[in-house]
């Protein structure tokens, strides 16, 4: 028979009398976190075994890595694995010390991890027209809705602005697919859990992290110092930018040193847009005749950029005047090319008198060097790169808010299951009844709270405030009879609402806005000014798409309108073209005049339970089978009893969690009524 006790990597280490377990599913007066099951402080006794199976741990000089990384470990009783997780180690001290926390903990932590941080490349993408419009009915992956950035006119949609959006479900599925787990239970088949997506939010899109372009900066000067051209043939010169060593100045590279100062040459180490910057001074003089002035960029000894600078005499006589010329460009580049600047000063027309000097130092000539990481329109688009700045834990938590549910983690079936808190209530004709499961226990008796921590009279769900959202937009409340009268905010998500575009589009509505662009000034004067904004969640309708305008730079450098296709998207209110019956659906919390919202959607439970919050804690004594097949989907049902003077008449309740299980059984529970 097996033994029980704790197991360390399978191998027994301690009895069960030595610590207590605490479950829990999703606990209702933690509504803003996910919890896991979890043991009390385990004290392992010093033992031969123990020390065999830590690999002798404890000693000072030890090699043993088991401390420094969690343990998998499992707790048997009467043959039933009571929980199985993984084991931290924090001291020894005459013995291990240390906890045990469910799986799920371990999924958790492991989640806490950029989004960008996925490898999506199955889901990078030219960025053309023809992608864009192939993917206009997508129901996973890469999708292109129909989105106001600040910028779209009644009859146009401007190319820098058709950014992609990402089915919600795709990113899930993958991050779980990361650590070795499938999604399962009714989420999948959810119609707004199919329909939802994160869409771009960043002012401009980019093909490379920071890291890769910090790893590959330089800029550089020329030493100090002088040198006068020839009159009569001018100088064409290789700028001799040798030093790049001099960081409290600003002159520097980054690790990978790609900037050689010997041949003052950028050398490139894989294919990438490199962008260039220098800074070039010089004095001209000219009595008659013309001067010019070119700074050149070479690749690999061929003019690949240059700005040009022209004066005709009489000009600058009194040598009162310095001349600065410019060059700002990128260039693509495959690994192996070398750049390198040349300035040309020479006379324009066939006869002119002139001098000229070129000057050389940490303030006349200045160039730089770095990965070019903005996208252009028809570059291939880094989905995982331009995924909203926040972790994958925020986004799987935000799904959980949003849905009312709890995560739950199947590691032997190494599967994820959400949980709605209104499956769990309504599912009474699958509920546990544990009558014959409580006892008195004299020092701890039955307690009644006629209240629901922290919920008070009005309970808010908000999104995250955002600059262009009315405060408070997207936002709903639950009432709920408690003693405590002020309102409080249960949660607020870190995505915030959309609201819709003041264009409107014939044939299709107003569309939705999110604001990356804004227009100052009109006609020679207007400008559009770029930022980025809060990440937003976004219903998309794969069944219902429009088509409209965009401006196109063909390859001959002409500008030409075509046909895109987009597909239709909201937040609350559906545009016009996309409602039917089969996609009633909204973000919003509150109801709208045109659909029921979130609240009236997945937290129909949690009215149900505020409607008269009562929170039970009582003694029991469960068996190890009890404990074993506990299932936080199945509400508990007490039939009519009679517990410490208290008369309980038959009435189910949401299991909130097992707390203190020891070995012989007893433990406290703590339960939600719900009527």
């Amino acid at each position: 028979m097996i033994q029980d006790g704790l197991y360390l990597n399978d191998q027994w280490v301690s009895p069960f009398e030595n610590f207590a377990l605490t479950f829990q599913g999703n606990d209702l007066t933690k509504p803003e976190s996910q919890q896991t099951s979890y043991s009390s402080a385990i004290k392992l006794p010093d033992t031969v075994n123990v020390r065999a199976v830590t690999q002798s741990a404890e000693q000072p000089n030890s090699g043993s890595e088991m401390p420094y990384q969690l343990t998998p470990a499992h707790v048997v009783s009467n043959g039933e694995i009571m929980l199985r997780g993984n084991f931290r180690f924090t001291d020894f001290q005459q013995g291990w010390n240390g906890t045990l926390s469910e799986a799920k903990q371990q999924l958790l932590t492991r989640l806490k991890r950029p989004l960008r941080s996925l490898h999506l490349s199955d889901y990078d993408f030219p960025w053309s027209l023809d992608y864009i419009n192939s993917r206009a009915t997508a129901k996973q992956g890469v999708c292109f809705p129909f989105v106001d950035y600040g910028t779209l006119s009644s009859t146009e949609q401007p190319s820098d602005t058709l950014n992609p959006a990402v089915y919600v479900h795709s990113l899930v599925a993958s991050m779980l697919h990361e650590e070795g787990y499938k999604l399962t239970g009714s989420l999948p088949a959810d119609e707004l859990y199919k329909r939802l997506a994160l869409p771009f939010v960043e002012d401009k899109p980019t093909n490379v992290d920071p890291d890769f372009v910090e790893a590959r900066r330089a800029r550089v000067t020329c030493p100090t110092g002088i040198v006068a051209p020839p009159r009569s043939a001018g100088k064409s010169i290789t700028l001799p930018f040798s030093v790049v060593d001099q960081p409290l100045e600003g002159f520097g590279q980054g690790r990978l040193n790609l900037y050689d100062p010997v041949s003052f040459s950028y050398v490139v180490d894989t294919a990438m847009r490199v962008k260039v910057t220098c800074f070039q001074q010089f004095q001209i003089k000219i009595d008659f005749g013309a001067v010019e002035a070119k700074l050149q960029l070479e690749k690999n000894g061929k003019v690949v950029a240059e700005e040009y600078w022209s004066e005709a005499g009489p000009f600058n006589n009194l040598l009162l005047r310095v001349q600065t010329i410019e060059l700002k460009t990128s260039v693509s580049c495959q690994a192996g090319d070398r750049l390198r600047l040349r300035l040309v000063l020479q006379r324009r027309t066939r006869v002119a008198q002139w001098e000229g000097i070129i000057f050389f130092g940490a303030m006349q000539s200045i160039a730089g060097y770095e990965p070019d990481n903005a996208l252009t329109f028809g570059d291939l688009w880094p989905v995982g790169r331009n995924l909203p700045d926040m972790d994958c834990l925020d986004l799987l938590k935000a799904v959980a808010l949003l849905t009312c549910s709890t995560i739950t983690v199947d590691d032997s079936r190494k599967q994820v299951q959400f949980t709605r808190i209104s499956e769990v209530i309504s599912n009474t004709a699958d509920a546990l009844d544990w009558t014959d499961r409580i006892c008195v226990t004299p020092n701890e008796p039955a307690e009644i709270t006629p209240a629901l921590e922290p919920y008070g009279a009005t309970n808010y769900l908000r999104w995250k405030e955002c600059e262009g959202v009315d405060k408070g937009y997207g936002d709903g409340m639950i009432e709920a009879k408690s003693p405590a009268v002020d309102s409080v905010d249960l949660f607020t998500l870190p995505f915030a609402a959309s609201m819709e575009s003041p264009v409107e589009i014939s044939g299709y509505g107003k569309p939705l806005r999110i604001e990356t662009r804004t227009v100052t000034g009109s006609g020679e004067n207007r400008a559009v000014n770029l930022k980025s904004t809060q990440p937003r969640l976004i219903i998309v309708e794969p069944a219902h798409n429009y088509t409209i305008n965009t401006s196109i730079l063909t390859d001959t450098g002409t500008i030409e309108k075509k046909p895109v296709t987009l597909m239709a998207c909201w937040f609350d209110r559906r545009p016009q073209l996309a409602v039917t019956l089969l996609n009633n659906l909204s973000l919003n919390f509150a109801d709208t005049a045109t659909s029921n919202g979130l609240i009236s959607r997945y937290f129909v439970g949690l009215r149900r339970v505020l409607r008269r919050p009562r929170e039970v804690s009582i003694s029991a004594k469960l068996t190890p089978a009890d404990v074993a097949q506990l299932d936080f989907s199945r509400p508990v049902l007490l039939r009519s009893t009679k517990i410490d003077g208290l008369d309980f008449t038959q009435c189910y309740y949401y299991l909130n969690k097992v707390e203190r299980y020891r070995a012989d059984g007893l433990c406290r529970l703590s339960l939600v009524s719900f009527f």
